[in-house]
């Protein structure tokens, strides 16, 4: 029985792909898939690929190019496993990390979906930072993991959910929330996970389990000064905007989006590109709830983003339902001080404290 696929979709980069496909083959998981998923790569990948010689490993080559998140998709389609993990070809796993994680899951048949924190590098190996570290580790009811990521994405601009290689899903979660939505090209991830919390509760472990290397050739990079990617994340936010208007927090969260639009418009505009800062700013315009709660906005994510740097202070709107284990909470060394804020509470305690906890929208 395949307990765990790991699935890594590749296009080029065959100078990365062999510490991405070693660090899947040294995991020592029992029932463990290795895919490779080539998308027509126009470089050696898929030689390099079939140079290892592992029962667990196969390589598949896309008869057409299927672009970022279709080779995703057929990622998801393929895999055997009762989880999935999917393994950017330009990332790498920490030693051990599978056993880890599937045991967590494993425990908790509730969870599925789990992430690990991850180390950021540089394309030489040197560590840059983290990344996935927001979350204090536990277990945390899906609907409120939702509303919380959506609260961090909006106040830091940043996603608190690592990138796909930090996370491991569980199958029967994918077959009931569908595959990634192919019309985007940033927040194709973020949007899947959010609806596979739909379907079951979020996991957060504390060790590392990943290795996130940072270059020029990512799709961030490439996509850098793109509206479509802000109007993306306007669209993953009004995906849950019922259940964001039930806390109270719809508005809140889309002045926060707007002030971000506008900060990248005025950041363009220094740069010289005009045409889209221009794009930005009308983009803002178009979701801007007033503009004196887009300037409190811009002010709250200077303030909170000045703590984390300089303090690693930061607040999450929610906090664990469960535990994992005494070993696993003996091995939680956060990088920074992490504080629940304004948080909707879970569980059963939850309607009657509401009123009281929530943010004003």
């Amino acid at each position: 029985m395949i307990r765990c696929t790991i699935a890594i979709p590749a296009y080029n980069r065959e100078n990365m792909l062999p510490r991405t496909l070693e660090s899947a083959l040294a995991q020592k998981q029992g029932g463990l898939e290795i895919l490779v998923i080539d998308d027509c790569s126009t470089d050696s990948v898929v030689k390099i690929a079939n140079g290892y010689k592992d029962s667990r490993l196969r390589v598949v080559q896309n008869e057409t190019r299927l672009g970022l998140f279709g080779n995703f998709n057929r990622c998801l389609s393929l895999a055997q496993g009762e989880f999935v993990k999917i393994l950017c070809n330009d990332d790498k796993l920490a030693a051990g990390c599978i056993e880890r994680e599937v045991a967590a899951m494993d425990s908790n048949p509730t969870v599925s979906l789990l992430f690990s924190k991850a180390t950021r590098v540089d394309e030489s190996g040197r560590t840059i930072g983290w990344i996935g570290d927001c979350f204090r580790p536990g277990i945390y009811a899906g609907r409120d993991a939702i509303y919380a990521t959506l609260w961090f994405h909006a106040h830091y601009w940043m996603n608190p959910i690592p990138l796909p290689s930090g996370v491991l899903l569980r199958k029967t979660a994918i077959v009931k929330s569908g595959l990634f939505d192919t019309s985007m090209k940033m927040y194709g991830d973020l949007d899947l996970f959010l609806r596979i919390l739909q379907h079951g509760d979020l996991g957060v472990l504390s060790e590392c389990g990943s290795e996130i290397c940072i270059h020029a050739n990512q799709v961030s990079s490439r996509l850098y000064g793109d509206v479509d990617v802000i109007r993306e994340a306007f669209q993953v936010t009004e995906r849950h905007s019922d259940m964001l208007r039930e806390r109270g927090v719809y508005r809140r969260i889309a002045a926060q989006l707007s002030a971000f639009c506008l900060s990248m418009a005025a950041k363009l505009a220094r740069e010289g590109l005009r045409e889209q800062a221009r794009a930005h700013v009308a983009l803002a315009r178009s979701h801007v709830p007033s503009w004196c709660e887009v300037v409190l906005a811009a002010g709250r994510t200077t303030v909170m983003r000045q703590l984390l740097r300089f303090l690693r202070l930061r607040f999450v709107p929610m906090r664990p339902i469960n535990k994992f284990t005494d070993h696993e909470r003996a091995a939680f060394i956060t990088p920074g001080r992490v504080r629940g804020l304004w948080g909707q509470p879970s569980g059963a305690q939850s309607g009657e404290r509401t009123a009281r906890t929530r943010p004003r929208g």
